[in-house]
């Protein structure tokens, strides 16, 4: 049976809770998940509060720094600002982070850590929580942003797969199939948060006094700040491009379509750029573009 609830974590759960397979659950021993008092859970809402309110920072010991006063002042400009933005697109709640929930990485140590999977920054929506290498100001708060874009100012969703396990299903632009076995459109996701990223530096953190001399230290060396995703951003904006040039009498400018864009992976309502696209190029071509 289907039943509708809340968790910390994500704006919605989907999936059939009867098919749910508490054998199947990555983080169960012998089968059975206990929260840290000892409790058994054996339901999907149990376990997603449990690994929402219980921090998984015992794992990040040998990577984790404590966090300066600095460190907090940038992570909740990051916050902020991705709450600021968010709501121009549309979102009118959100998901609570606490500040506990952002781990700050020695540099170097995510990668290490992940085991080359990611570098700099990542996420988790299972857990609710994001990791956060400690690099200069800018650095620092660039990744900030874009991780806590992808879980506080995006749409997310978590799943109870076909397969009984429990999964995220959205995140932004990006789905995860049913089966938990296939993940469609994360290039754009990531361009787009690319783009946001971009739009944080250049509105947010080059008006401020106090990274006015590390943006310097930075242009020295490259005058395009690293506003993290920039090839995946350049293909997206020609893919748009396209769009644009093909419906010139449907829009002032491109900023529309792109602003179509960022409302889908704000507010989950794909169906706008689906139409756009399928109206444009033909049916079935809005699905070849999570091949980007």
């Amino acid at each position: 049976m289907n039943e509708k609830f809340q968790v910390p974590q994500a704006d919605r759960v989907v999936g059939n809770f009867d098919d749910f397979r508490l054998d199947l659950v990555s983080y169960a021993e012998n089968g059975v998940v206990k929260n840290k008092g000892g409790e058994i859970l054996t339901e999907p809402k149990q376990i997603l509060e449990m690994l929402f309110h219980e921090s998984a920072a015992e794992f990040y010991d040998d990577f984790e720094i404590k966090k300066s006063e600095r460190d907090i002042e940038i992570i909740e400009l990051a916050m902020k600002s991705a709450k600021d933005f968010a709501r121009q697109y549309g979102r009118n709640e959100f998901i609570e982070i606490p500040l506990d929930h952002v781990h700050v990485f020695r540099d170097g140590a995510i990668e290490e850590f992940s085991k080359g999977r990611n570098s700099h920054g990542t996420g988790s929506t299972l857990l609710g929580e994001l990791l956060v290498e400690r690099r200069d100001d800018l650095q620092t708060a660039i990744t900030a942003f874009h991780e806590l874009w992808h879980i506080l100012g995006s749409y997310s969703a978590v799943q109870v797969t076909t397969n009984g396990k429990l999964k995220w299903y959205r995140s932004g632009f990006s789905v995860l199939s049913r089966d938990g076995e296939r993940t469609m459109f994360k290039q754009v996701d990531e361009a787009l948060t690319g783009y946001m990223t971009k739009k944080f530096v250049e509105e947010i953190i080059r008006n401020r006094p106090d990274f006015q001399e590390v943006i310097k230290e930075h242009e020295v060396r490259n005058p395009e700040i690293d506003t993290t995703r920039l090839d995946e951003l350049d293909d997206l904006l020609g893919f748009i491009d396209d769009l644009y040039e093909n419906n010139k009498n449907k829009y002032a400018n491109k900023d529309e379509i792109i602003d179509m864009f960022i409302k889908a992976q704000v507010t989950g309502n794909l169906l706008p750029v689906a139409r756009l696209i399928e109206n444009t190029f033909g049916k079935g071509t809005f699905r070849k573009l999570s091949e980007f």
